[in-house]
């Protein structure tokens, strides 16, 4: 019994504990609500904060740490905190350890990435795109073109319009002005680009015309600030991205099958090459 007091005293310690921190926290955010406090303010020592929110100094401490984590705080030794929020990449982090470190599908990805875009399209046009943004956004669709008139051999090749391809949709997340739209891109960029290498016989299959024709359609309608049409052209767009990849899902059947012809001395890359092929 003696045993189970301990755990019992421990927990309503560890309890009493995160309350403390969640004060601390809250204060912060009140200020922040308030507007009482601005970007690179310096923040009251650890003790000041303890004696004025009647909370201990390592619930001070763990409460500030916390903040700093998710990009809120930052901090010198010596100088203290002070406010300098940079949510994008913080908070990029965390959706990017949620998704490598959670059951999510390549699907579940896809479907999550589309339905951001979508909202993108709906905030750009709602806001009204710059003459300078359309610009840009024409810009990476001619490299793209140039690029695909090109003979795509080698990996730096077929690197650069990816690149290209990337900058386009990362410029529409950018444009959407949305903070969390812009820390999930990041996020679902990193995952989706992850230790993967341009593969230019892939690359050469997904530079269709027809993809390409889509980049061309969500440029067209976000100048004529026409949402349906925009959304149509990205619904083709993963449309056709889906037809293209298919093949290499990871359907058990077919990596069933992969393995037979890899004891026969036929290697991963040639059987991609050819189901691309059939395609």
């Amino acid at each position: 019994m003696g045993g189970h007091d301990g755990y019992a005293e421990l927990s309503a310690g560890q309890n009493k504990e995160n309350d403390q921190i969640a004060i601390v926290k809250n204060y912060f955010y009140s200020l922040l609500k308030e507007d009482k406090i601005k970007i690179g303010d310096r923040l009251p020592s650890e003790k000041a904060l303890s004696e004025q929110l009647n909370v201990t100094k390592s619930a001070v401490r763990d409460a500030l740490q916390s903040l700093k984590a998710v990009g809120l705080l930052s901090s010198v030794r010596g100088s203290g905190y002070r406010l300098t929020p940079d949510f994008d990449y913080s908070l990029a982090d965390i959706l990017h350890a949620m998704v490598v470190h959670s059951s999510a599908s390549r699907r579940d990805i896809r479907e999550v990435r589309e339905a951001l875009e979508i909202k993108e399209l709906d905030l750009i046009i709602e806001a009204g795109p710059s003459e300078e943004f359309l610009n840009e956004l024409q810009e990476q669709v001619d490299l793209m073109l140039s690029y695909v008139q090109k003979n795509i051999e080698t990996e730096d090749q077929a690197e650069e319009l990816v690149l290209t391809d990337m900058k386009f949709h990362q410029m529409l997340a950018e444009g959407s002005n949305n903070l969390f739209i812009r820390a999930f891109y990041i996020a679902l960029n990193e995952y989706h680009g992850e230790n993967k290498k341009a593969d230019p016989k892939v690359v050469r299959q997904r530079a269709s015309d027809e993809l390409l024709y889509c980049h061309e359609r969500i440029l067209k309608a976000l100048r004529e600030k026409d949402l349906q049409s925009a959304v149509s052209a990205i619904r083709d767009h993963y449309a056709i991205g889906d037809k293209i990849t298919q093949a290499r899902s990871g359907d058990p059947v077919l990596e069933s099958a992969i393995l037979e012809l890899q004891k026969k001395g036929i290697s991963r890359d040639q059987i991609m090459e050819k189901l691309l092929e059939l395609q």
